[in-house]
């Protein structure tokens, strides 16, 4: 952990139908206080699972069909075109959603990640935000991951359930597992000892207690568990919906849940030849559930810090610990400090910026001081032209190489945007200020390139 600078860490491994390792490791928070399994954590998408599983409970019961239009269940929805034929988004379905096939784009949503909006209506304003966004392709043509998938799919759940989408967690998935710890909102969470979160700056991880807890996206990405209780979750996908004398989903309907279409992806689950895993990041966390399927083993991760955009450092640290405990060898995962690819570019960038501008500011500063003959006619205005323009194209590609929203990407790579913004702000002032300072001057500059008043070595001389 030292070694990977993660403050907090808790793990749960289970075999069969038992649980038979639980550890915390490290801090929780600044104070020092000690991570164990029943240390609650922000998932992110590992939610997912959670919010399909809710789904087929629903489907196993009658009460949703996987393949009927959401517009079925929820008659005011609709999307854009777009890319996609007329009407596109009627035929979006359940089934489409779980499976990211319904042609949604992936940034659909991520503008409410920063916000912290708690009102019972949060899901459903979500989703009818997405009125106005154009479908990127035709439902059921291709894979594409979208946080607003599990958030409609969330929200259906909500609506044919007749009880908020937290409350239906509560009754149906927690409270069978024995999921004491597990919660549905931040304060909640807080009251039993929810981990600050951590965001690495320049290599180094720094509190961040202020993680946004959006009810909106809640269905994608912000339940709130601990080890332990992943642990019971981990051991009813891997004995047929069943733990201890409960059930919370059947074979049949388990065998659905984890069967994959386009690109591996299943409901919440990505499925390879011998494993079913998936993870989750927010700005401050991240988490994995990994079933190790050949040997009937599953491991659940979490850490209070995360990265940029992902965690994949940790993603293969779970693989990693399966392999170990069925007796095979591993080479350590690489270390992921954060965005340095990205950090290094943009100080290459800003050196490269200042020394061009420290140059050519120079040179206006000589020219000012009558050093230095300006240069004239089509050469004078050919060089206060140019250079903007080449600087402007700079700024425009930096400002185009985000991702994401630029609140989004401050969330979740602060050190990286903090840069980019000082990046940003010495190209665009640097080249302002030269271009106002070098017209004054080519105003007052005369046919011999010497500026107006400035006395040349020659007169000073003859002085």
């Amino acid at each position: 952990m030292t070694e990977y600078r993660i403050p907090g860490l808790a793990l749960a491994v289970v075999e069969g139908n038992k649980v038979v390792y639980l550890k915390g490791y490290g801090i929780a928070d600044p104070a020092g206080r000690p991570v164990t399994p029943q240390t609650p954590f922000l998932l992110g998408s590992t939610t997912k699972s959670f919010t399909a599983l809710a789904v087929l409970q629903l489907v196993e019961a009658g009460k949703l069909d996987l393949d009927t239009p959401v517009k079925s269940y929820i008659p005011w929805f609709s999307m854009q075109d777009g890319k996609a034929g007329s009407h596109a988004s009627d035929h979006i379905t359940l089934r489409h959603l779980l499976h990211h096939t319904s042609g949604i784009a992936n940034a659909t949503g991520e503008s409410a990640l920063p916000v912290n909006y708690d009102r019972p209506d949060a899901l459903e304003r979500q989703v009818r935000s997405f009125a106005g966004v154009p479908l990127a392709r035709n439902p059921g043509s291709s894979y594409e991951y979208a946080n607003a998938n599990y958030q409609i799919a969330g929200l259906v759940v909500q609506v044919v359930s007749g009880r908020s989408i937290e409350d239906y967690f509560k009754e149906h998935i927690f409270m069978p597992l024995e999921m004491k710890h597990s919660h549905t909102s931040a304060a909640e969470g807080r009251a039993d000892g929810l981990a600050t979160g951590y965001r690495w700056w320049f290599g180094y991880p720094g509190a961040f207690p202020q993680q946004p807890f959006p009810r909106g996206c809640f269905p994608s990405g912000f339940c709130i568990s601990t080890a332990e209780d992943l642990g019971h979750y981990l051991v009813a996908h891997m004995n047929n919906g069943h733990y201890q004398e409960a059930t919370v989903l059947s074979a049949e309907f388990m065998a659905i849940l984890h069967k994959p279409e386009l690109d591996n992806y299943a409901m919440g689950w990505m499925v390879h030849d011998d494993a079913v895993e998936h993870g989750g990041h927010l700005s401050c966390f991240a988490s994995h559930l990994y079933i190790d399927t050949k040997h009937q083993r599953g491991i659940a991760l979490l850490v209070n810090v995360n990265r940029g955009q992902g965690c994949g450092h940790l993603y293969q640290l779970s693989p990693a610990m399966a392999k170990l405990l069925s007796g095979g060898t591993v080479s350590t995962p690489p270390i992921d400090h954060g965005n340095r690819a990205s950090l290094l570019q943009l100080l290459g960038a800003l050196v490269g910026i200042g020394i061009w501008l420290g140059w050519s500011l120079g040179r206006c500063w000589k020219w000012a001081r009558g050093t230095r003959p300006g240069p004239q006619g089509w050469r004078l205005w050919l060089l206060l032209a140019v250079p903007p323009v080449f600087e402007g194209l700079l700024v425009v590609a930096l400002i185009e190489a985000i991702p994401v929203k630029i609140p989004v990407a401050f969330l979740h790579s602060p050190d990286v945007m903090w840069l980019w913004l000082l990046t940003i702000s010495v190209a665009a002032g640097g080249c302002l200020l030269r271009t106002i300072w070098g017209i004054g001057l080519a105003l007052r500059t005369g046919p011999d390139g010497v500026r107006r008043g400035t006395l040349t070595n020659r007169e000073l001389d003859s002085s």
